[in-house]
């Protein structure tokens, strides 16, 4: 979405083409699992809903309101129906946008051999849709994009706010849900999805809770679980965190397969939303604002010395001993399991383009290669260097007075199966700043040489 997911899910392989299934219900404990009711949120937010945390009071209590400052849990944002019924509505039917890719492959994936596209958003060039949600998860079997777009009139009033999953599985894009969207907040957030516990399709909004998603509905798995970070980090079935806004607190909370609670020691900043997140089943780390980098270490915060004033905008590891984050301009980090060190990266001079420290946006890994993305460039540490495998700098204009930079493609998100199987979403910036992405959107897989449109 948009956002970037820095750490979302790591993968777990179950079947997604399920009903939501409840959790069981849990004992004492301080973030109860789902009862059945429930109700949903995306990449990146401005910050907690006012009103929305808990008690300042009694940190380690979460909120029990719904959205809005309902006592109950929201209504199920769900369609009546199977997706089938809905696919002449999600697929669209226009021609799939072609990004300026140079040196791209055939198109397709496996059996797959149409390339996706969004359903045609209305007032596209009006501004008048904020918070657009843009997102991709992948697994071994199959790919998800999630979208958002305004379906109707908005000068006939019958413009409505519409959320979409598809999937491909390789052998062609197909709906996997389409329903309502109500955001609580603009601009800055949309609905991410990435990971699943007991067969859900897990989808989120910063700020808000996290919502299981299935062909024919979405809903709120967990009422209590508001206010929570931009990442969710599923390990398995069993263990999965979350940041989560407790009244003044953030705190980090944890899924053990039956119910949610917190960990017992605060994080060391007050917001939530600032918490990126990389686990597996026997670290935790944890990178934040003013160059915070933690680890849990038996039961307590450990704070590294991160050699930097940056804030970090993304973390990925590959075990305890080897992790990586990215920071808001473009510095690129690697832990070694008893220091921080620096990692050179190119930065590539093109004339008639302009040269910026962008955030690194995003992370993805799998046996020691490691992917990530500004919003300009792809690059990969090979276990050697960095190489810059993608780059599509913005255009300078000198006309207008002191000249501007006019983007010409935006890396949206990515996931991966593999070294040799990366997924990327890539879309045409709006002519006019502050506009969000809207039809000229692609999913691109690398293949280890060769980008490839699907």
């Amino acid at each position: 979405m948009n956002r970037w997911s820095t750490v979302r899910t790591v993968a777990v392989v179950v079947a997604l083409a399920l009903p939501v299934v409840p959790g069981g219900c849990g004992g004492d404990t301080i973030l109860a699992s789902n009862d059945g009711t429930g109700d949903p949120a995306a990449e990146g937010t401005d910050g907690v809903p006012e009103g929305e945390a808990a008690d300042a009071d009694a940190p380690d209590a979460p909120p029990v309101d719904a959205p809005d400052g309902d006592t109950e849990a929201a209504p199920d944002r769900g369609t009546d129906g199977d997706a089938d019924a809905d696919a002449d509505v999600i697929d669209g039917g226009a021609d799939p946008w072609i990004p300026p890719i140079d040196d791209a492959g055939e198109t397709g994936w496996r059996d797959s051999e149409t390339p996706w596209t969004p359903p045609p958003a209305a007032n596209c060039d009006a501004g008048t849709f904020g918070g657009t949600p843009l997102d991709l998860w992948s697994r071994p079997d199959g790919v998800f994009v999630l979208f958002g777009w305004l379906e109707g009139s908005v000068e006939e009033g019958t413009a409505t706010e519409m959320l979409g999953v598809w999937q491909n599985v390789g052998d062609g894009w197909t709906p996997f849900y389409r329903g309502g969207w109500s955001p609580e907040c603009r601009d800055e957030c949309g609905m991410q999805i990435g990971g699943s516990i007991d067969g859900r399709l897990l989808a989120w909004m910063p700020g808000e809770t996290i919502y299981g998603v299935a062909p024919d509905a979405m809903e709120v798995l967990w009422p209590e679980l508001f206010g929570i970070g931009p990442d969710v980090v599923v390990v398995g079935d069993d263990l999965a965190y979350t940041s989560w806004q407790a009244g003044g607190d953030a705190r980090i909370v944890r899924w053990d397969g039956t119910d949610w609670s917190p960990l017992p020691v605060p994080l060391p900043f007050s917001e939530a939303y600032q918490a990126r997140l990389w686990a597996d089943a026997d670290d935790l780390f944890v990178a934040g604002p003013y160059a915070l980098l933690l680890s849990l270490e038996g039961g307590d915060w450990l704070i590294h010395d991160a050699g930097s004033l940056t804030t970090f905008t993304a973390i990925w590891g590959f075990d305890g001993d080897d992790v990586w984050v990215g920071g808001s301009r473009g510095e690129l980090k690697r832990f070694d399991g008893a220091a921080w060190v620096d990692v050179a990266w190119p930065t590539l001079e093109v004339p008639d383009t302009c040269v910026d420290q962008t955030p690194i946006r995003g992370m993805w890994g799998a046996d020691g290669v490691l992917y990530f993305v500004t919003s300009t460039q792809f690059a990969r540490w090979d276990g050697t260097d960095v190489e810059v495998l993608g780059y599509w700098p913005d255009v300078w204009d000198p006309g207008p007075p002191g000249g501007r930079c006019v983007p010409d493609l935006r890396l949206v998100t990515l996931w991966g199966n593999s070294p040799t199987e990366v997924f990327l979403v890539v879309a045409r910036p709006p002519s006019e700043p502050g506009r969000e992405y809207c039809n000229d959107i692609a999913v691109l897989r690398w293949d280890g040489t060769t980008f490839h449109q699907m």
